[in-house]
């Protein structure tokens, strides 16, 4: 979780549900200054999720700041499934960058019979197979109720994608100065995929079903 003491706000971040932007905001609200982006290649873990790393919400530390105003943004799961995988999987190929630097992925993925950069229905169908392969890809397509499952009771409300500028006037509010709203990890938004199979759906159903049960909550 990332507090900001000075603007009264916990957020919990979720790969794949803006976090990328929300952090930029956040940082741009809290710092007074906007998010170099440049950094990210000329200073030491200067990516802003170096600065702000996403872990797990934990009960024990939300409670010291139950009087702050939590932020916490929920996906439909398929949609953040297919987002991912364009993103993570098929652009930025985290499984096969995973392979190249780490032998015993290598030997995994070769034994298994499967392609370091899967279509879309053979990621769906072996993705506990590949999150165990590639430590990047469980991070972005681990369940949201993995990271949010201790945030949630203390947010009166979980915000949707669709929320994002409400998000940003928040922020504005508290920093007493206007946060512009980005729109940061674009790669391979608009990359054509084959629509999942039945069997595909029904097994992400499955996988993500607290997620669903979380987006019926909030």
């Amino acid at each position: 979780m990332i507090v900001s003491n000075r603007l009264r706000i916990v957020y919990q971040p979720v790969p794949k549900n803006a976090c990328t932007t929300i952090k930029t905001m956040l940082f741009h609200a809290d710092a007074g200054r906007p998010f170099d982006i440049a950094a990210q290649s000329s200073a030491p873990n200067g990516h802003i999720h170096h600065i702000y790393p996403t872990v797990p919400a934990e009960p024990a530390k939300l409670i010291r700041y139950d009087r702050y105003d939590m932020i916490v943004v929920l996906r439909d799961p398929l949609d953040r499934f297919i987002s991912g995988y364009r993103n993570r999987i098929a652009t930025h190929r985290d499984i096969l960058h995973t392979m190249r630097a780490r032998p015993d992925a290598a030997k995994m993925l070769e034994e298994a019979g499967l392609p370091a950069v899967p279509d879309i229905n053979t990621f769906a169908a072996r993705l506990p197979f590949y999150m165990r392969v590639c430590g990047t890809t469980a991070h972005h397509f681990r369940p949201q109720a993995a990271y949010v499952s201790a945030a949630l009771p203390m947010t009166g409300r979980a915000y949707r994608m669709e929320d994002l500028p409400e998000i940003a006037a928040l922020l504005s509010e508290r920093a007493g100065f206007e946060v512009p709203l980005p729109h940061l990890q674009t790669a391979g938004n608009t990359l054509p995929v084959d629509p999942l199979t039945e069997a595909n759906l029904a097994m992400l159903r499955k996988f993500y079903a607290a997620d669903w049960d979380f987006l019926a909550r909030g």
